[in-house]
């Protein structure tokens, strides 16, 4: 016959706190992320920045690149006016460097992009003081078009802006 010794109240209250604690221990740990969701996306956010500003070191896209030579010209083809944009790209440094994706847009008198457009130049490393020629031609630019800004985007960045 199997005995089992008959426990004491003080014992039996002593076991059913700590499982009372255990369980709200546990929901505390499991309910924390819900409740302090929005603490915890922006301590992400921000470590992400401090981490993409000191540690990664990143530079900017094109950096070591100058676009030289920008000039813009119309053009009009089968009764269609075009903006034709040409320039050099100069590698300024003293050593290779890797050529991202060139990003020509067109603003308004406001300063506001209006269209742009992104091209793969011919070179993907251009060597030191090497120089590389493009040319964007936008097809019935808009009449509201003042100014144009000649840029470099990284090659992950070219699809998240969508522009061509």
């Amino acid at each position: 016959m199997n005995e089992t010794p008959l426990q004491s109240p003080v014992q039996r209250r002593k076991r059913s706190k700590g499982v009372v604690l255990k369980i709200l221990l546990a929901f505390s740990i499991l309910s924390a992320p819900l409740y302090y969701k929005q603490d915890i996306m922006d301590f992400v956010q921000t470590v992400k920045k401090v981490y993409t500003v000191f540690a990664h070191n990143q530079k900017d896209p094109g950096e070591g690149l100058s676009p030289r030579d920008v000039k813009p010209r119309r053009d009009v083809r089968n009764g269609v006016e075009f903006l034709i944009v040409e320039g050099n790209i100069i590698n300024i440094t003293k050593g290779s460097l890797d050529v991202p994706p060139l990003k020509v847009s067109l603003t308004n008198s406001q300063g506001k992009i209006i269209t742009t457009q992104i091209i793969e130049l011919r070179k993907k490393i251009l060597s030191p003081t090497e120089k590389l020629s493009f040319k964007v031609e936008f097809e019935d630019p808009p009449g509201t078009a003042r100014q144009m800004s000649v840029n470099f985007v990284a090659p992950e960045e070219r699809d998240a802006d969508g522009a061509r």
